[in-house]
């Protein structure tokens, strides 16, 4: 793996690689990503919940209409299926499903949960919508494991539970929900509802990174630097920064490009032993805060007058 995504700036001869650590150990003062949710437009599009044109409201009559249908032991017709807004395949119900995620029970359940949790077309009734995401979350559905998981995290609509958050995290993380993959391995890195474990949250992060999560190919490329928990790579780091950077993470983007010219600083004045690399505190904060935070300007210096 790591002789794949060698970066040029790294490889042979020995003194690039001297660079590269010295680089690497100056960077110990950035700190590691706040736990935090994706941005929206890193959020992968659902197909449990549709739009419709005749509004929320019928929506979610028929919604409730499926779910008492499939209760019963009944397939919702294809109209009725529509009118919910589910794309779902339906099953036998005398058999269990052999794919959870196809579920429409399940499905259904999630999709009138989110009604009720938002007002969305019914008046809000969080005890229900958490009823609702609980019982779809057990028939195995990924995107319900997600939602109950982020309903604990946040605390918002139910008491904060890091345990509980970590449990359903876990099991759609499992499922390859990519977003529960980034969360559970920020968890792991801040011990939350668990000991801290920088090793496992490097594990949760390659396997989000490789499907394309920008905030976990951020947090990768940070654990890398910093060597916390794990052997430095700064070829590894860059790599993943760089990933980071080209799927729209602006701290990414703006680390790299520090990055890359200390390098060529260094190679160019070839002066390796004062190969150092530094933040500003206001830096420092933009690169710790969350990427839809906009950082803190640095108090400019008022020229001196004569």
């Amino acid at each position: 793996m790591r002789e794949q995504v060698a970066n040029h700036h790294c490889q042979k001869p020995c003194t690039r690689a001297l660079a590269c650590c010295l680089l690497t150990a100056s960077l110990l003062l950035i700190p590691l990503a706040h736990h935090q949710h994706p941005r929206a437009d890193e959020a992968e599009p659902t197909e449990l919940i549709q739009p419709l044109p005749g509004g929320p409201e019928i929506q979610v009559l028929a919604l409730r209409q499926s779910i008492e249908t499939l209760e019963a032991g009944k397939n919702p017709s294809a109209e009725l299926l529509e009118l919910a807004g589910l794309q779902c395949e339906l099953q036998d119900s005398a058999a269990p499903p052999n794919h959870p995620h196809e579920n429409c029970l399940a499905m259904a359940q999630h999709t009138l949960g989110f009604h009720l949790l938002v007002g969305r077309g019914v008046a809000t009734n969080v005890e229900r919508g958490v009823v609702l995401y609980t019982r779809a979350a057990e028939a195995g559905l990924a995107e319900a494991q997600y939602g109950l998981a982020l309903l604990y995290d946040e605390g918002e609509l139910v008491p904060q539970d890091d345990r509980k958050a970590l449990f359903w995290y876990n099991k759609a993380a499992h499922q390859e929900h990519v977003r529960a993959q980034t969360n559970i391995g920020s968890m792991y890195q801040l011990g939350r509802g668990v000991p801290p474990s920088p090793a496992l949250a490097a594990d949760w992060f390659l396997r989000a990174a490789r499907h394309g999560s920008h905030t976990a190919q951020w947090n990768l490329g940070i654990l890398y630097l910093g060597g916390h928990g794990i052997e430095p790579d700064t070829r590894l780091a860059l790599f993943w920064l760089r990933a980071g950077a080209q799927n729209g993470e602006p701290r990414a983007t703006f680390l790299t490009s520090k990055l890359e010219e200390a390098y060529a600083r260094c190679f160019e004045n070839e002066t390796l032993t004062a190969c150092t690399f530094t933040l500003t505190a206001s830096e420092r904060e933009r690169l710790s805060a969350p990427p839809n935070q906009e950082p803190k300007e640095e108090p400019k210096e008022e020229p001196a007058t004569e």
